[in-house]
């Protein structure tokens, strides 16, 4: 793909908890798009973490996201090198509330989530987050850790 943004994050360079919830993403939305069911794919990939539990959160959220949403997503395609700017935003929102940060995870969720489902998804996000701590892995936050980069909350493209 020659469309790579200097500010892209390569996948490859993800760290576990971060590989697992960007592939459980564009796992399924190609099962949406397939029109496949993909709660079973992704509690599996869930249950290599012991977090079987957050696999319902997680496809709330993207239920969520898929039928509430206020601006496209870019998860990308399964063969994608790169991280997406919708992909990096959920991590983001996840690494955030594991820090406490309730605030910060409301505002990159209102990106693009509308003000009336926030409750419902930060129920959700509490439920992601925990399992990936109880698993041990702490997502990263890119947007703070990263102080020099602009903070990529919406994107209009998919693959």
């Amino acid at each position: 793909m020659g469309h790579r943004i200097a500010d892209e994050k390569p996948l490859c360079a993800a760290e576990p908890g971060e590989a697992l919830l960007i592939w459980s993403m564009r796992h399924w939305v190609q099962s949406v798009r397939a029109g496949l069911d993909p709660r079973e794919l992704i509690r599996r990939g869930f249950a290599t973490i012991d977090a079987e539990d957050a696999s319902a959160a997680f496809d709330a959220i993207m239920m969520m996201t898929l039928h509430e949403s206020t601006s496209r997503r870019d998860v990308r395609c399964l063969n994608s090198p790169t991280i997406g700017a919708g992909e990096r935003d959920l991590v983001e929102a996840v690494g955030l509330w594991q820090r406490g940060q309730g605030a910060e995870a409301v505002r990159v969720l209102s990106a693009w989530l509308p003000a009336d489902i926030i409750g419902q998804a930060l129920q959700k996000l509490a439920t992601l987050a925990g399992g990936f701590s109880g698993a041990g892995l702490r997502l990263p936050t890119m947007i703070r850790e990263n102080a020099d980069a602009a903070p990529a909350l919406s994107s209009p493209a998919m693959h």
